[in-house]
């Protein structure tokens, strides 16, 4: 399921790529996420979710129960709703490019 922005409620918890996960809170018709430490705006966002800083990308979505929220010990998986698939496919012809760029020859593949 592809999840975006406006999918996104107060209730949930986000973590975000750097590890930090936070409260999302609905104030004043504006989604906040909120931790001990620190407060993000949604409005920062794009509609997928992620922003001008990659590390705070929201990378996965939790939709717990509000009690569990606070729970340190919260085993978080069995709330997950949405994960981000990082994974980019490429062709081979795309890869050994980027491979001669990185080391500035042409490279072999071998089997180990």
């Amino acid at each position: 399921m592809e999840m975006v922005k406006s999918d996104l409620k107060s209730g949930m918890v986000i973590k975000m790529r750097n590890g930090v996960m936070l409260l999302l809170i609905e104030k004043g018709g504006a989604l906040f996420g909120v931790s001990e430490r620190s407060i993000i705006s949604t409005v920062n966002y794009n509609e997928d979710m992620t922003c001008n800083f990659s590390d705070l990308d929201i990378v996965k979505v939790y939709n717990p129960p509000i009690e569990k929220v606070l729970d340190p010990s919260q085993e978080w998986d069995e709330y997950l709703i949405w994960s981000r698939d990082d994974t980019r496919e490429i062709t081979a012809e795309e890869a050994f490019r980027i491979l001669k760029e990185h080391y500035g020859c042409d490279v072999k593949i071998v089997e180990e």
